[in-house]
Parts: structure tokens; C-alpha cells; sequence
């Protein structure tokens, strides 16, 4: 599916600022993955998400050195086995520029090896992992993609194309609809349920786009 087909997904999704707000409203009172996606960022040391990002050869000095993709692994259900970890460990350090999204995201091509009964190796793909790892890289630029995601817009199966039009068409849609996320900061509404939660306003703005106002 092109970028643009997916853009009038989430167009049609999010119409207008008052959709966008209930949405957010809807994911703190009910999801817990708010908690986790702050204290994520948190850790990370994403106190200020305009002017800090990681660059390559300090996120490959992260994960090396913190277990992150284990974390990621195991906070987000991808079921990676051991030996996909180990693979995709080494391929990461491989990685020349993590701000080439498209390159990046092809180590997770067929990087998850599972042994069967009879003797045979399956090679699987892990894309969501990818988008997953690859948007605590760059937070404001690239998105989550999992199989919510693509339920909820019916986009279609998962490969490393969809992924790729999918990150476009989000970050166009953020970039037309800046205007919400200045609402989203100013809103009484969603200060008082943040405030129930003893949380702060410190989301990216592809992470509120994605993870909470599209599940």
C-alpha cells in the first residue's frame, strides 16, 4: 500500500483535533503501556525531544552495553528467540547510519532463526521489532508499526515496504496536523488525567500519533 492510500487511513481515523483529544483521553484511562512509554523515553534520557536524539555510534554503544533490544523484546511480546537475538545484536553493530530508516530496518530481514522438531530452520522476518527499536532511535521521526496498527487502519500483512509507506504517511500526517499536538499540550482535559496518573506531558509526537491514539 502506497504512503498516500495510508495517510487517508489515518485522516479518516484522526478528522479532526476533538477525535485526536478523545483518543488520548481514551489511552491513559484505560492503557497501561502510557507508563511504560514514559518511563522508556524517560530512561533513555529523552527529557527533551527537540534537540536530543541519539546518534549511530552512540545507539550501538546502547545496545551493546544496556540490553535494550532484550527489553524491547520483552516489553512489546515480539517473541524473538534467542538466536534471533544474538543475530540481530551482531547485525545492529553492522549498521552504518541509523538515520538510513530503510537500511536499518533490513537487518530484521529474515533474522529470527527457529529450529522445528523435524529438523528444519525457519528464517523469520521481524519488522515490528525493527519499527519498535527504531523508534526509540528517533522518537519525533519513526513510527511503531505492529499488527494493532494494521488492524485498526487495515493496511495489510507486514513487510519491509509497508513499513517504509507507513513511516512516510505519518510523518506527513504529523507535519499537516502540527496543530494538535499544540492543543494536546495546552488541553486542561488531558492535564487532569495525567495529573491522576502522576505524569507528565513527555511524549514524542509520532509516539502520542501512534502507540496512544491509534490503539
Amino acid at each position: 500500500m502506497k504512503h498516500d492510500d495510508i495517510y487517508l487511513r489515518i485522516q479518516r481515523r484522526l478528522s479532526d483535533y476533538d477525535t485526536f483529544e478523545k483518543m488520548v483521553r481514551k489511552h491513559f484511562e484505560i492503557n497501561y503501556f502510557s507508563f511504560v512509554y514514559q518511563s522508556l523515553y524517560n530512561q533513555i534520557g529523552y527529557e527533551d525531544f527537540i534537540n536530543k536524539k541519539f546518534n549511530t555510534l552512540d545507539f550501538k554503544s546502547f545496545l551493546v552495553h544496556h540490553n535494550f533490544l532484550e527489553l524491547v523484546n520483552e516489553v512489546y511480546r515480539t517473541r524473538l528467540s534467542l538466536k534471533g537475538t544474538e543475530n540481530v545484536k551482531s547485525c545492529l553493530q553492522e549498521v552504518q547510519d541509523f538515520d538510513d530508516y530503510e537500511n536499518a530496518l533490513m537487518i530484521f530481514e529474515q533474522c529470527n532463526p527457529r529450529d522445528y522438531k523435524n529438523g528444519s530452520t525457519l528464517c523469520a522476518n521481524a519488522w515490528s521489532l525493527g519499527t519498535k527499536l527504531l523508534h526509540f532511535y528517533n522518537p519525533q521521526e519513526n513510527p511503531i508499526l505492529d499488527s494493532v496498527l494494521r488492524d485498526n487502519l487495515q493496511i495489510g500483512n507486514m513487510n519491509a515496504k509497508l513499513c517504509i509507506e507507513f513511516r512516510k504517511a505519518a510523518n506527513d500526517f504529523v507535519s499537516d496536523n502540527d496543530y494538535f499536538f499544540k492543543e494536546f499540550l495546552k488541553s486542561p482535559e488531558i492535564k487532569s488525567v495525567l495529573d491522576d496518573r502522576k505524569m507528565i506531558f513527555d511524549f514524542s509526537k509520532m509516539g502520542c500519533l501512534i502507540w496512544h491514539y491509534m490503539r
